[in-house]
């Protein structure tokens, strides 16, 4: 089943405690002083927040133009791989963190 990008967000945003906000969807998180709009699919800043938080492993291949991210201490763990570029780089930390919440209970 393929997911959409809002399956995604909602399932990496599972991976870190998070909340979904359906009407405007977005996802909103508590940072402990305020609450912030979170798009990692889209915001650089928060792909890398979420893949630190993750501990998700971020492996650019040059000659393939590919990056392939995958969550670590989990050995059954996917692997995702897209493209090379700040898009795919993003993507594939969100689908590596989707597969994290997509486990989780």
């Amino acid at each position: 089943m393929k997911l959409t990008d809002n399956d995604l967000l909602f399932l990496a945003a599972k991976a870190i405690c998070g909340v979904f906000d359906l009407p405007t969807e977005s996802i909103t998180f508590d940072g402990g002083f305020e609450y912030t709009q979170w798009n990692p699919l889209e915001d650089d800043g928060d792909a890398l927040r979420l893949a630190v938080k993750l501990a998700i492993e971020i492996s650019p291949c040059p000659a393939t133009d590919s990056v392939m991210c995958e969550p670590k201490g989990n050995p059954d763990s996917t692997v995702t791989v897209e493209a090379l570029d700040e898009f795919g780089v993003r993507r594939a930390i969100v689908r590596a963190a989707a597969e994290i919440g997509r486990v989780q209970p």
